[in-house]
C-alpha cells in the first residue's frame, strides 16, 4: 500500500514505485489494464477486490505495467477513460450486486498522465465483516491475499475468518462492559461527579490488532481535538500509562465534569458527569443540549482520527447511565397525564459504526437521538429536517 492518504498520492508516488522497484505483495496489486466486461473480466476483478478486504486492505492500481516473473513494476501506461462518474457508478453497481456481505470503505483516486491516459487506485480497507464472497453468476468463491497475491481459501481458513469476524464484536462489547462498570464505580481516568454519566466510546476495528500501537503523541499539538466532552472550557492534557489524559480541571483530586483518555491502542473514551444530575430537586434531561454536546463531539472524530492517520471503520458506542426518573427538561404539554419518565438506570444505544470517510455524522447519528426522546416517550429527535441536524427549538 502506498503509505500516503489516497487523496494525496500524486504522480511522483507512482514513480518512486517503479524506481524503487516495490513489488507486488500482500497490500499492493498492478493492473496494466481495466477491462470488467466480459464474465471472465469481472470475477477477476470482484476476486481481486475481494481478496483485499479478507486480508489487510490494500492498492489496486490500474495503469501500471508489471514484470510478470518478478512481479516488479517496469512501467507508466495509463488505461484510458472517457468518463469517470460513468466507470465509477459500474464498478460501485458491479460490487454491490456480486459480492456478499456488501464491501464498504472503498475509495478511488484517478491520477492524469500524458495523451489522454490516467491511472486509477483503488483503495481496499481491510474489512470488519469479512468474509466476503464472490457470488457472481452462481460463483461461491472467497478469496484472500498472501505476499505472492490473491488465493481461495480453504476450509479451515474460512472457518478462521467467520470466527475472526465473531470474535471482533465480541471483543468489542466486552471493553464497552468493562469501561461502564469502571465508570459507574468511579474508576474512570479521572474522578467524575457523583451524577448520572454520559459515556462516548469510539473505537478504530484496527484497535483489537494484535501488537497494534499507534503515535498518539502526534495528537497533542492539536490541542482542541483532545477537548473532552461536555460544556468545557479550561482542560489539560497530561500523558499516564494507558495513553493520553485530557480533563477539566488543574488537579485530579478534586472531581471533573469531563475527560477524554486516548488509549494507546487509538480508541477513545471521553465522559461528562455534569448533564445528567438534579436541578432545584427536579431530575430532567434537557436532551437539546445533550444532542448538541454530542453532535459537536462526532463532528470532530474525522479530523482527529486523520491527525493521527488511523483509518475507518470505527465503530461509535453512546451509552448514558443514573438516567432512572428523569423527564424531559422542556416545557412541554402532556394531554395524556404526567409526562413519562426514563425507565431505566442505563441507556445502552445501539452501535454505530464509521465505514468511510463519506459518512454522513448526521444521519449516522440519529438513531441514538431517536432512541432519548423514546426514554420519555416521544416518537423521535425534533430537531432533524430530512437528514440534517438542528435544533429546531430550544
Amino acid at each position: 500500500m502506498i503509505q500516503k492518504e489516497i487523496n494525496n498520492i500524486e504522480k511522483s508516488d507512482l514513480e518512486n514505485l517503479i524506481e524503487n522497484s516495490v513489488k507486488e505483495s500482500k497490500t499492493i496489486e498492478y493492473k496494466e489494464s481495466l477491462c470488467i466486461s466480459s464474465e471472465r473480466e469481472k470475477k477477476e476483478f470482484l476476486s481481486d477486490v475481494s481478496s483485499f478486504a479478507n486480508a489487510s486492505g490494500g492498492d489496486l492500481i490500474f495503469g501500471i505495467r508489471e514484470n510478470r516473473e518478478t512481479g516488479f513494476p517496469e512501467e507508466l501506461v495509463g488505461i484510458e477513460i472517457n468518463n469517470i462518474d460513468s466507470l465509477q457508478l459500474k464498478i460501485d453497481t458491479l460490487l454491490r450486486d456480486t459480492i456478499s456481505p456488501r464491501l464498504n470503505g472503498i475509495q478511488s483516486k484517478v491520477i492524469e498522465l500524458e495523451k489522454n491516459r490516467s491511472v486509477l487506485i483503488l483503495r481496499i480497507t481491510k474489512s470488519w465483516n469479512a468474509p466476503h464472497q464472490v457470488t457472481y453468476k452462481g460463483t461461491d468463491k472467497f478469496y484472500t491475499r498472501s505476499n505472492n497475491g490473491k488465493y481461495k481459501l480453504d476450509v479451515i481458513e474460512l472457518r478462521n475468518a467467520f470466527l475472526a469476524s465473531e470474535t471482533l464484536g465480541q471483543n468489542i462489547k466486552n471493553f464497552r462492559t468493562e469501561r461502564i462498570a469502571n465508570i459507574v464505580s468511579n474508576e474512570g481516568f479521572a474522578p467524575l461527579m457523583e451524577n448520572g454519566k454520559i459515556i462516548l466510546h469510539i473505537i478504530p476495528f484496527q484497535s483489537f490488532e494484535t501488537g497494534k500501537i499507534f503515535q498518539i503523541s502526534d495528537i497533542v499539538e492539536r490541542h482542541e481535538l483532545m477537548k473532552p466532552l461536555g460544556n468545557v472550557n479550561h482542560y489539560d492534557i497530561k500523558y499516564n500509562f494507558d495513553g493520553l489524559l485530557s480533563y477539566d480541571n488543574y488537579n485530579l483530586t478534586d472531581p471533573s465534569h469531563s475527560y477524554l483518555q486516548l488509549f494507546k491502542k487509538g480508541i477513545i473514551e471521553t465522559v461528562d458527569s455534569w448533564f445528567i444530575q438534579e436541578f432545584n430537586g427536579e431530575r430532567k434531561l434537557y436532551l437539546n443540549q445533550i444532542e448538541e454536546m454530542i453532535w459537536g463531539f462526532m463532528h470532530k472524530i474525522p479530523k482527529f482520527y486523520n491527525h493521527l492517520k488511523i483509518t475507518p471503520p470505527f465503530v461509535a458506542l453512546l451509552t448514558m447511565t443514573g438516567v432512572k426518573g428523569y423527564q424531559l427538561g422542556l416545557p412541554t404539554f402532556y394531554p395524556f397525564g404526567e409526562p413519562i419518565k426514563v425507565e431505566k438506570e442505563t441507556l445502552v444505544f445501539p452501535e454505530i459504526v464509521f465505514e468511510d470517510w463519506n459518512t454522513k455524522i448526521d444521519k449516522l447519528i440519529k438513531p441514538w437521538f431517536d432512541s432519548m426522546w423514546n426514554s420519555v416517550g416521544k416518537k423521535e429527535s425534533p430537531n432533524y429536517v430530512d437528514d440534517h441536524w438542528q435544533i429546531i427549538k430550544k
